[in-house]
């Protein structure tokens, strides 16, 4: 997830930085990451026992 923020960080900056196309694309793959990211762990199982 850290390395997540990051990547979000320097899609931000890149955009600041006159780099929109790029900055775009960058985030496109960001969003797609995060994606794969939020159904990896909502397809966790977690052994509770009460």
């Amino acid at each position: 997830m850290l390395a997540l923020f990051f990547f979000y960080s320097l899609c931000v900056l890149l955009a600041w930085c006159k780099e929109r196309r790029l900055a775009i694309g960058l985030f496109i793959v960001f969003l797609l990451l995060m994606t794969f990211v939020f159904i990896h762990h909502t397809t966790d199982r977690l052994s509770l026992q009460f």
